[in-house]
Order: structure tokens, then sequence, then C-alpha cells
């Protein structure tokens, strides 16, 4: 079984940062935005064994780009399977609650 390697765009970082940090301080709830960080990293590891069991999105152009996601409690994380470099690009976090399609036009594929 091939492990593909899981990175992380710059923007899908800066968003884990922030959503770690609205709910440790915002809500007032460290342990929680702790088990969200231990939530994500298990969801990288899910995705670094088989990306492709998780379903494409179903918004255009972003399905015909091979952008997939994968729901992580009340947050959805979107990315794509680099093949040929055995590798998985996350290039978006978001509250699963929000506007998916106007969060995916700002998202950065790469």
């Amino acid at each position: 079984m091939n492990v593909f390697e899981v990175k992380a765009t710059t923007q899908a970082e800066e968003q884990i940062r922030e959503i770690a940090y609205h709910i440790s301080v915002t809500l007032q709830a460290p342990d929680a935005a702790a088990a969200m960080l231990d939530d994500l990293d298990e969801a990288f590891e899910t995705i670094s064994k088989n990306p492709e069991r998780q379903f494409l999105v179903e918004e255009e152009p972003w399905h015909s780009e091979g952008v997939r996601k994968i729901k992580v409690k009340n947050y959805l994380v979107y990315f794509w399977i680099d093949i040929e470099h055995a590798a998985v690009q996350v290039t978006g976090v978001c509250y699963a609650k929000r506007d998916q399609k106007k969060f995916l036009s700002k998202m950065d594929l790469h």
C-alpha cells in the first residue's frame, strides 16, 4: 500500500491556526482546540493512506480539478491528490456551515 505525503498550503496552515485560536481563545476551550488539532492529524493520516476514498466536491470547477473533501467534526478539509509525487495537497479547511462555494472560490489550489 502506498502512503501519500500530506502537505498543506500556506493558506490551509493559516486557516488551521485561525480555527485553533478561535476555539481556544474566543470560545475559551483550549482542550477542545487541542482535540480538534488531534482530529485533523487523524484525518491527514486517513487521507495519506487512501485519499481516493474521499468524495470529490460536487461544485464546479473544483470537481473537474479533482478537489476532494473530508469532514472533521464541524469542519471540511479540502485537498487534491498528486499521484505523480505520491502526495496529497491540503488546500483549505473551513467551518462546514459556511458558504462552501464562496470559500472554494477564494481557495488557492497550490
